[in-house]
């Protein structure tokens, strides 16, 4: 056996063909070595690609939740399963730990029959209601205009039509009409329903059975006629009226047209209740009653008082026997 270079250069004898051999397990040695990092390293890249699979859309969040949780079982090891697909289970689909987003939590999902989730129904959002106009609103009352009163009449007399049932039980009977002077604003037929009233009201002169009162359209025994103020100081004279006040003279009762239309400031605005003592106290007059006083403060007037004048300390009172 000849001796090399190589065999003397490492000072003992080598057998030929061995630096050939040691070469050669030189060379190979570290890729054995490597070989388990290689893996290692594709792993690691295969890792960090599943990483970045984008999760499954919304509208198949549910039904991937099933197939991962069937790959899983499939696979025991879990990882190989997941990184190289065994048993063809999804990448996408069987990530360790995922839970899908869009899988409605809590009340808001409904179990089906399949075993999956729906969303639990929704009631729509409220709508307002169309907006409804307001109830029309009456107009606040509006005041009649004021009745002008002319100073002077024509003199001639318009007489209520028609008449009424005898009132009062017993007593003399007295029938009286209802007039008003032409070119006087104001109509006949309804100033005598307010005089009726009047005279029917049990508190009237009727009361006490002394009397019995009946209206008629001809030959009265009394007129109750609504006059202007010239016109009443005519019928009135010799009694001192001023164009202001009304009277009783023989068969005509005259009521002052200024006093029907706007009372007497003793009433104030009770316009109804100073018509209800005029002509309570002017028939009166007819039925042969006088002038009175007021007999105690505070207590209602005697309907007999002066009440246009004033009320000397009672209280405004329009009846005979209230």
């Amino acid at each position: 056996m000849s001796v090399t270079e190589q065999q003397v250069g490492h000072g003992r004898p080598q057998p030929e063909g061995s630096g050939r051999r040691g070469r050669r397990a030189r060379t190979t040695s570290p890729d054995v070595r490597l070989r388990p990092l290689v893996a290692a390293g594709v792993v690691l890249v295969l890792w960090f690609a599943w990483l970045l699979v984008p999760s499954a859309p919304e509208d198949t969040a549910v039904e991937d939740t099933a197939v991962a949780g069937d790959a899983g079982e499939r696979a025991p090891d879990g990882l190989s399963a997941q990184l190289f697909g065994d048993d063809g289970a999804d990448r996408s689909r069987a990530a360790p730990g995922a839970v899908p987003s869009a899988v409605p939590v809590g009340p808001e999902a409904a179990p089906t029959g399949d075993g999956t989730a729906s969303p639990a129904p929704v009631d729509p959002a409220p709508v307002d209601p169309a907006p409804v106009d307001p109830a029309p609103v009456d107009p606040a009352p509006v005041d009649p205009a004021p009745v002008v009163v002319p100073q002077a009449g024509e003199g001639t007399f318009a007489v209520a039509p028609g008449g009424t049932e005898r009132v009062g039980s017993g007593g003399a009977l007295v029938s009286y009409s209802v007039e008003v002077e032409d070119g006087v604003p104001v109509d006949a037929a309804e100033v005598a329903v307010v005089v009726d009233a009047v005279l029917a009201d049990p508190r009237s002169w009727t009361a006490e059975g002394e009397w019995s009162l009946q209206r008629t359209d001809a030959d009265p025994d009394v007129r109750i006629r609504v006059a202007s103020p010239d016109t009443t100081d005519r019928l009135c004279a010799p009694l001192r009226t001023r164009g202001q006040l009304s009277c009783r003279n023989g068969d005509d009762v005259a009521l002052n047209a200024l006093r029907w239309t706007e009372g007497a400031d003793a009433w104030g605005d009770d316009l109804a209740g100073y018509r209800e003592y005029l002509v309570n106290h002017e028939l009166g007059h007819y039925l042969g009653y006088g002038h009175v006083r007021c007999p105690v403060d505070g207590e209602p007037a005697p309907v007999m008082l002066q009440q246009t004048l004033g009320l000397q300390g009672c209280t405004p009172n329009g009846w005979p026997f209230p």
